[in-house]
């Protein structure tokens, strides 16, 4: 292919500019962290050029930096994770922080003091005084790993892991349930500001549904738990870096792979067999059928330089409940010309011993859409039900280019579903609406740090 070498800049710029988040400049709402301080020798006199290192332990990338003049060191744009912080520097012994634990958005600061000895001796440090960020007034709460593996999950919706945060409240409808204007879901408010005011990004990219407001699918639920890593919810004096809202920023990142494969499958299963019967029901139990299921796998394609990690769930309910609705007494129906009265009609309200004449073709094919009572004079019970299918992918590659500290990352996750509405005991005239759902295609490719 003959390529004019004048064009090799426009493409360039072309390319970069068709990912913007991978510049540093633009690097706005990112999920990494980062890891500073101040080294000193035993006189507490600071150590200038000093190596400093950030190796994160699942996938031993190596992140590296020196001190400066005032024996500062700065490490930033780190995933979150477990690193292991290694400093070296000639007359020094070796210095070594193991388990420091980076979570999204973290800036910790970490002052060490290295002993005087040689370069092959190594001193360990472990413990010390707890890691506080002090470069942020942000208030923010932290949701973990442990935490979203561990505590119990009605439909396995991490989003509700949100409101045990100082500041977030449920909010619920006036019937008493979750949702608001036709959307299902847990909606919140944050330190009381209005529902629609939160924001939900994951790895820097902005997820809701079709109402800007909400993560759920119509089956009131936000599937891919097994692609998350962690997440943090903003309430109040977070940086200019967010916008989109007034209220809370609720900032996920996702898994990614290590050097070691990781995975699991799994299927929950929910049914009427065992349910109780509600006083309201009618001779027979709601059907109820749930099938939450999925697998998640991850790992390395190449150890110490590209990873991947992919994550599917699927959702498919048959929810039925019992209603009761009021129709026209069974006297009320008849064919055009039929003498109606108000003893076998009483629906109407007519004055006693009173009579109206059905008067054409229309009116009686129209009464005859309504089914006759089965649960007194005019009251029909009935049990509908709702069907929901809903279907979630999630894959995650990171990927580092050279020997140095340069990585890339990309993630995308897509989500598909259908719901159904119908009655399914009206086999004549069965009225049936359908909805098809096709959720947003989210697709994040960030850091390229250079």
């Amino acid at each position: 292919m003959n390529l004019n070498m004048r064009r090799v800049p426009t493409l360039l710029l072309l390319f970069f500019s068709s990912f913007p988040s991978v510049l540093p400049v633009l690097r706005a709402q990112s999920t990494n962290g980062s890891i500073a301080g101040r080294v000193t020798d035993p006189t507490k006199a600071v150590i200038a050029d000093a190596n400093v290192a950030a190796i994160n332990v699942g996938t031993n990338v190596r992140i590296e930096g020196a001190t400066d003049d005032s024996g500062e060191y700065y490490l930033t744009n780190l995933p979150p994770g477990n690193y292991r912080i290694e400093i070296e520097k000639v007359g020094f012994q070796k210095l070594i922080k193991p388990d420091v634990i980076l979570h999204v958005q973290d800036a910790l600061e970490i002052d060490v003091q290295m002993t005087l000895g040689s370069e092959s001796e190594s001193l360990t440090v472990e413990g010390g005084a707890p890691l506080v960020a002090t470069t942020s007034s942000e208030i923010s709460g932290l949701v973990n790993n442990r935490q979203i593996e561990d505590l119990p999950l009605n439909g396995r919706n991490y989003i509700d892991l949100s409101l045990l945060q100082a500041g977030v409240t449920n909010s619920l409808n006036s019937t008493g349930t979750t949702g608001f204007g036709g959307m299902t879901g847990t909606v919140y408010s944050s330190n009381g500001a209005p529902v629609i005011s939160n924001n939900f990004l994951l790895d820097g990219t902005q997820i809701t549904n079709q109402s800007d407001w909400s993560t759920a699918s119509f089956a009131g639920t936000t599937l891919g738990l097994d692609g998350i890593q962690e997440f943090k919810v903003l309430t109040s004096a977070y940086d200019a870096s967010y916008g989109m809202s007034m209220g809370s920023e609720l900032v996920m990142v996702s898994k990614g792979g290590t050097n070691q494969y990781h995975g699991d499958v799994f299927e929950y299963l929910r049914n009427s067999a065992l349910n109780a019967r509600n006083f309201f029901d009618g001779a027979k139990i709601p059907q109820l059928e749930k099938n939450n299921f999925g697998a998640s796998f991850g790992g390395p394609i190449r150890k110490e330089r590209t990873f991947f990690y992919a994550a599917y769930e699927g959702l498919q309910e048959n929810l039925g409940f019992t209603a009761n609705d009021l129709v026209p007494a069974a006297g009320c129906h008849g064919a055009a010309g039929a003498v109606v009265t108000e003893a076998a009609c009483p629906t109407l309200g007519l004055a006693p011993g009173s009579s109206v004449t059905i008067a054409n073709a229309d009116i009686a094919a129209l009464l005859s859409l309504y089914p006759n009572p089965n649960n007194g004079t005019n009251s029909y019970l009935f049990g509908p039900s709702t069907k929901a299918g809903v279907n979630y992918g999630q894959i995650r590659f990171d990927q580092k280019f050279w020997s140095s500290d340069r990585s890339v990352s990309a993630s995308a996750a897509r989500r598909r579903g259908a719901d159904h509405y119908y009655r399914d005991d009206i086999a004549a005239d069965s009225i049936r609406a359908e909805a098809d759902f096709l959720g947003r295609e989210n697709i994040n490719r960030r850091e390229l740090r250079v």
